[in-house]
């Protein structure tokens, strides 16, 4: 699927913020990913229970801003 039949799909679907954060990130979007966390963390998505340890957000490991938001949901 192209990112922009993604983004089609996610205008008339809920699409989880956890995954399009995946999504992004092997796009080679890390903001957008990052951003997409962030969004799935106010929306208190159910998937962060295991996204520390999902190897499809292993690209942000070692991003500051990876680190900072473990330390905001608790995950450090």
């Amino acid at each position: 699927m192209t990112d922009d039949r993604f983004l089609r799909e996610a205008e008339r679907e809920y699409v989880s913020p956890v995954v399009s954060a995946m999504i992004e990130g092997l796009l080679g979007n890390t903001d957008a990913a990052l951003e997409g966390l962030e969004l799935a963390h106010a929306e208190r998505d159910p998937l962060w229970a295991v996204n520390k340890y999902w190897p499809a957000l292993g690209f942000l490991r070692g991003d500051p801003r990876w680190d900072e938001l473990l330390r905001k949901i608790g995950l450090t």
